[in-house]
């Protein structure tokens, strides 16, 4: 089977969509992209918590919405008290 998320708020527009086949074992591929590299074993336990067989390709997709320029404040008194 086939199946779609999308999720979005006002820094991301994540996409999800996931295939799956019929297999004797679980079989887990994802197609991750690099700022979520670092998530793939959790994504891969979560899925094998709930999915005992079948082969199953996750595929995501980041996207950032450029947002306004955030506004910084400079601190002259506790920059010059870090470099004292």
């Amino acid at each position: 089977g086939m199946g779609r998320a999308d999720f979005k708020n006002n820094d991301i527009i994540l996409e999800i969509s996931i295939k799956t086949v019929n297999h004797r074992s679980i079989d887990i591929k994802t197609h991750l992209p690099m700022e979520l590299i670092s998530c793939e074993q959790e994504i891969i336990a979560i899925l094998s918590d709930e999915i005992k067989r079948g082969r199953v390709d996750i595929y995501v997709a980041l996207k950032r919405i450029k947002t306004s320029t955030p506004n910084f404040v400079v601190n002259a008194s506790r920059i010059t008290a870090v470099i004292d």
